[in-house]
């Protein structure tokens, strides 16, 4: 019995410690004395200055006079000789196609073209000899007109063999595609073993020269867009290089690829100096509204609650929040319409979340608030 009430009483002071241990854990939570050297915070300048509401894309180069390459005849496909951005010259074979049948066909159609020949020899040899018995007296003239008759047959004959035999030679070249014009191949659909039909596009070619940049925008952006918009044009390769290009034309309608829509928007592409290439993909910033010389925060300090923005201040060396109005708001400035003036600071969080109230290190930087 009373090993039973020393236990219930171990029970009851182990309990008691937890909630003890619960309690001064919510104490520290919910007060400022660990604060006592106050949040760390970053102060941003409120000034004055130019402000973007740019729209981001990704774009690849290309061009409006891409040349869809399609067979002229089926078979099977025996070589492909160039993939996706391999650059080609005028001429360059593309494809061969397997020709042995129409080989087979050619060589029947040489050798008939060979028999012909040598059937209207035999008939003008034969036309020869009856003229001159006739002209000797020994054959009557109807024998002459016969064996001419015979001869204009076999030429006949003999013309439409050989304009088939052209037309065969004509179609074996066919079975090689070769490469319209200088460009680089920026789509390809057939491989080597599988089955070309004639007139369906087997390869995409982007002239070389003429190059723009096709970005694709959402088309919830899309009433944002306009010709002349200025662009900003960059690759991850180079991050330090952007180039400026503008907005050319609209496409008149939404595309479709691999089951996304999207607005094609052209951009030029008249700075050389990222030396892009067909089907190249780049990062594209197109600005749709900015303003200069604007009274602007860093967007990183806005904070959004229930569609209102709000900055964090100091006042009286406590963080507070402060709802300010904004107009256009970029990546990286927003524009403020009130609330906030130049030589203002607003502070966002170096490490800590900010909390209302919260004292903030005497150690940050000063400024107005």
């Amino acid at each position: 019995m009373m090993m039973m009430m020393m236990k219930k009483a171990l029970w009851r002071i182990f309990l008691t410690l937890i909630a003890a241990t619960g309690i001064a854990l919510v104490l520290w939570l919910t007060t400022d004395t660990h604060d006592e050297k106050g949040l760390a915070v970053r102060r941003l300048p409120v000034d004055r200055g130019p402000v973007e509401e740019q729209v981001r894309v990704t774009g690849v180069v290309s061009s409006r006079d891409e040349v869809d390459v399609a067979a002229e005849v089926s078979g099977r496909a025996e070589a492909v000789s160039v993939d996706v951005g391999n650059q080609v010259e005028a001429g360059a074979p593309l494809l061969r196609i397997d020709d042995a049948e129409a080989i087979a066909d050619l060589r029947a159609q040489e050798a008939d073209l060979r028999r012909a020949d040598a059937e209207v020899a035999s008939k003008q040899s034969l036309l020869n000899d009856v003229r001159k018995d006739w002209q000797a007296g020994g054959e009557a003239l109807q024998k002459v007109r016969d064996a001419e008759a015979d001869l204009s047959i076999e030429e006949a004959r003999r013309a439409r063999i050989r304009a088939d035999l052209s037309l065969s030679r004509t179609r074996a070249q066919r079975y090689v595609l070769k490469a319209p014009l200088a460009a680089t191949v920026s789509d390809r659909s057939i491989h080597p073993g599988e089955y070309v039909q004639a007139g369906k596009t087997l390869l995409v070619l982007t002239p070389t020269k003429g190059l723009q940049i096709l970005a694709r925008v959402e088309p919830a952006d899309a009433p944002l867009m306009r010709a002349d918009l200025p662009a900003w044009v960059s690759v991850d390769a180079e991050p330090d290089v952007v180039t400026h290009e503008r907005v050319l034309r609209i496409d008149p309608a939404i595309r479709d690829r691999n089951g996304t829509d999207y607005l094609g928007v052209w951009v030029s592409l008249s700075d050389q100096r990222l030396a892009l290439r067909p089907q190249q993909q780049v990062d594209i910033r197109i600005v749709v509204r900015s303003r200069d010389a604007v009274v602007r925060v860093p967007a990183e300090a806005l904070v959004t609650r229930n569609g209102k923005s709000e900055v964090w201040v100091v006042v009286g060396g406590k963080l507070a929040l402060r709802p300010i109005s904004t107009g256009i708001i970029g990546d990286r400035y927003a524009e403020v319409l009130g609330g906030l003036q130049p030589g203002q600071v607003v502070v966002v969080a170096s490490g800590t979340p900010l909390r209302e109230g919260a004292p903030v290190a005497s150690t940050s930087a000063g400024g107005k608030s």
